[in-house]
């Protein structure tokens, strides 16, 4: 689990890749914007190669990054000074200004058959602490067809997988700690990535521990994700 720190933004983590043949599978770019009282930083990967797939995850993350960078932006999200901000301040910190910051990490590479990667968010927005939240994206090829992948894709059809996988990932969790096991929710395990040898299922602060406890994670081998795991998306 990652601890959040008090009234300042999480150090993101670097990303790295499993790179399937590419020397570069990919390069970073970034947006980065300034205005007053709002600060705008974000990074996010630009795959290299040429493929249906690289091109599709290409056009949905950059639409996905514009679209964070408009939101935070816009005049509508300009920071007032809040009781709380005015607290901030006194105590010698910037609790007027608004600030959103997100890295990546790229944990499965393959340019025909699967990408999946995560982003981790911060946002400050004038209170006692910040804020922080995993976007996931699963790009993948399915029937014959490249799309973003879901849940229900890495299993298969009419299996009963639901509460095998949640009952799986309860358990691992209460192994590693997280205090709230119990209160993970199906909508809960709509948000993972593919590593090498599992899935990887991210909870944000509050869904299974405290503020404090900070971001918990369940990993699944394959072999543990049991019978009904679409294998075939995951063989080289």
């Amino acid at each position: 689990m990652t601890a959040l720190p008090m009234a300042v933004l999480l150090v993101l983590t670097p990303h790295v890749t499993i790179a399937q043949g590419d020397v570069k599978p990919f390069v970073t770019k970034g947006f980065f914007r300034e205005t007053e009282g709002i600060l705008f930083r974000m990074r996010y990967p630009r795959f290299q190669a040429v493929t249906p797939l690289t091109r599709l995850a290409n056009r949905v993350i950059l639409r996905w990054v514009r679209r964070e960078r408009a939101e935070y932006m816009t005049t509508t999200h300009r920071p007032k000074r809040s009781k709380g901000s005015q607290e901030l301040e006194q105590e010698g910190l910037s609790g007027s200004r608004w600030t959103y910051e997100a890295d990546y990490e790229v944990t499965y590479y393959h340019p025909d058959r699967l990408i999946s990667m995560r982003f981790e968010s911060c946002a400050e927005t004038g209170g006692h602490h910040g804020n922080c939240w995993f976007t996931v994206f699963n790009f993948g090829r399915v029937g014959g067809k490249v799309r973003v992948l879901v849940f229900e894709d890495f299993f298969k059809e009419g299996s009963p997988y639901e509460q095998f996988i949640r009952d799986a990932v309860v358990r691992k969790l209460g192994e590693e700690g997280a205090p709230w096991p119990e209160n993970v929710k199906q909508k809960h395990l709509r948000r993972f990535i593919v590593t090498s040898d599992g899935l990887e299922f991210l909870f944000n602060a509050y869904e299974v521990g405290s503020y404090a406890e900070g971001s918990h994670y369940a990993k699944l081998t394959f072999d543990e994700l049991g019978p009904a795991f679409n294998r075939m998306l995951v063989l080289e």
